[in-house]
């Protein structure tokens, strides 16, 4: 794995969405993030996420939550 052989300080996340409180999101199209989390993750992140995406993800009703990303399933396509 990359992360095992590179030196990473951070990780960076997209659609910053969470509050600083571990485990917490906004309100789904909320228009202000007063106490947003920072776009920095912790290196801890990568293999957390990995191992999360190895988990059964097909309950879109069901997200996992982590203290700093939540992992939300999306329903299969049809088409």
């Amino acid at each position: 794995m990359f992360a095992a052989k590179h030196p990473i300080k951070a990780v960076l996340g997209a659609h910053i969405e969470m509050t600083r409180a571990p485990g917490r999101d906004y309100a789904h199209e909320v228009a202000a993030h007063p106490d947003e989390h920072p776009l920095e993750l912790p290196v801890e992140s990568i293999s957390e996420l990995r191992d999360g995406l190895k988990e059964k993800l097909d309950v879109p009703e069901q997200p996992q939550i982590h203290d700093h990303f939540i992992i939300y399933p999306v329903a299969a396509r049809t088409e």
